[in-house]
């Protein structure tokens, strides 16, 4: 958007802010508001406390990018809202500590939230959402001035001396409805690229799972000369259904030399580890690709010299946890923790075709996981893991067409990210441009610019 500059300009007096406009002013955020209270939290936050659909009481985790706040993840019974303190309604929200120090939101009806939480009323000098847009841009500022203990804070008299460069009343509600409605236009579309995200992964998901379990679309199989399946039958496995002819169905222990979990040098040391170094990979390391990039954390050569070290195409998959049933690839010689079963094929399986093969069974690897405080995948359970196996040419056909072909996805994606990144960044220059008053949007509100 073309928005011009101000005509005249003059000295804020704060260095971080530089000239603001003729007619602006300077002033802490005491001078501009009724007052800053933290909130309460219900005595013993007993669980008849809580009830979904109940009374907003905000925390830190319901903070984003987002300008208004939504619906609480906890919200209050009748009997919790008894024993907290009420916000009217357009109350400016402000995490006062934490790692989400400097988060705002605004809390459009009448709410609560919890003492970790900085609540500000304003006055008739200072437009609630315009505040809000404010405190979005000083959120870098605002973790500066919090103290430090063993994590950042900002009271309610630090909070107070918060200063914003404020124009006449009635030109911050210009502003607020001017980003309102710009930064609502980047939204939607920030938000129609993250559905299109979506649906290539879907579409990613759905090619992988139908191609190694159906075998190649027709053309792809003449282009690696193959004949194209046209007779199935039945697989024997009641989630799998029919399978091309010529395939069988074999438990993973057929199809490899053997299964074996990581290790971690003794003591985790400091000097075990070093940038750069040898991967050791953890289930953190994992995500949707097919091949595992750096580790997060590399071995130092006294670190490799303590552990298990595997060779280059061995199948890694999360064994426990969270993420149990993740897989990923590692192209090279590495290692990986006790998390990990680390699966070396023999001849009759191509570990590609088996890479992407597992990735379509994390559902059924959770299900067969046993549960104790968390699921778990042990070596034996993972050997009894039945894939259906076409001839070895065929699987690595099917291995370099997925490569191909979801690397095609995957460059869109990226696009599509690095897209949604330029938006995002644009949308934060145009808040810090309009509520410092590097641009003028008077124009755009309605309002005389004389």
């Amino acid at each position: 958007m073309n928005c011009k500059p101000y005509l005249d300009y003059k000295e804020s007096g704060v260095q971080w802010l530089g000239e603001v406009p003729e007619g602006w002013e300077t002033l802490s955020l005491r001078r501009l508001i009724k007052y800053v209270k933290t909130g309460t939290t219900p005595s013993g936050a007993e669980e008849y406390h809580f009830e979904d659909g109940g009374f907003n009481w905000y925390s830190p985790s319901d903070f984003s990018d987002a300008v208004y706040l939504g619906a609480a993840n906890r919200a209050l019974s009748a009997e919790g809202k008894a024993e907290v303190r009420i916000f009217p309604k357009m109350t400016v929200m402000l995490v006062g500590i934490g790692a989400t120090i400097g988060k705002v939101g605004l809390a459009a009806n009448e709410s609560s939230c919890n003492q970790q939480i900085n609540a500000i009323i304003c006055n008739g000098k200072l437009d609630p959402i315009f505040a809000t847009y404010s405190l979005k841009t000083m959120r870098d500022f605002i973790v500066k001035c919090g103290k430090f203990t063993t994590m950042p804070i900002i009271n309610q008299d630090e909070s107070k001396n918060l200063i914003l460069a404020v124009p006449p009343i009635f030109e911050q509600t210009a502003i607020a409805d001017f980003l309102d409605r710009e930064t609502g236009r980047i939204d939607a579309l920030v938000a129609k690229k993250r559905r299109l995200i979506a649906l290539l992964g879907e579409k990613r998901t759905a090619l992988i799972s139908r191609t190694v379990t159906c075998g190649l679309p027709a053309d792809a199989a003449r282009e690696f000369g193959l004949e194209p399946h046209t007779g199935f039958k039945d697989s024997g496995i009641e989630w799998l259904g029919e399978v091309p002819e010529g395939w069988e169905a074999l438990p993973l222990r057929r199809l490899i030399k053997y299964v074996k979990t990581g290790t971690t040098p003794s003591g985790v040391e400091e000097y075990h580890f070093e940038e750069g170094g040898f991967n050791w990979y953890s289930p953190s390391d994992f995500s949707d690709a097919v091949y595992l990039g750096a580790a997060n954390r590399a071995l130092s050569a006294e670190g490799t010299a303590e552990v298990r070290i595997f060779p280059e195409m061995t199948v890694m998959l999360v064994g426990i946890g969270a993420t149990i049933g993740k897989v990923g690839l590692a192209a090279t010689e590495s290692s990986c923790n006790q998390q990990i079963n680390a699966i070396i094929c023999n001849g009759k399986l191509d570990p590609i075709f088996a890479t992407y093969y597992l990735k379509t069974m994390r559902d059924f690897i959770v299900k067969c996981g046993k549960f104790t405080t968390m699921p778990i995948i042990n070596q034996d359970e993972t050997k009894n893991l039945i894939l259906t196996v076409p001839p070895l040419p065929e699987q690595t056909a099917i291995a370099a067409y997925l490569d191909r072909a979801t690397a095609t996805i995957d460059q869109l994606v990226t696009k599509v990210e690095a897209a949604i990144v330029r938006l995002l960044e644009y949308r934060t220059a145009l808040i810090t441009a309009a509520v410092t008053g590097k641009i003028d949007v008077r124009g755009k509100a309605g309002l005389d610019t004389d």
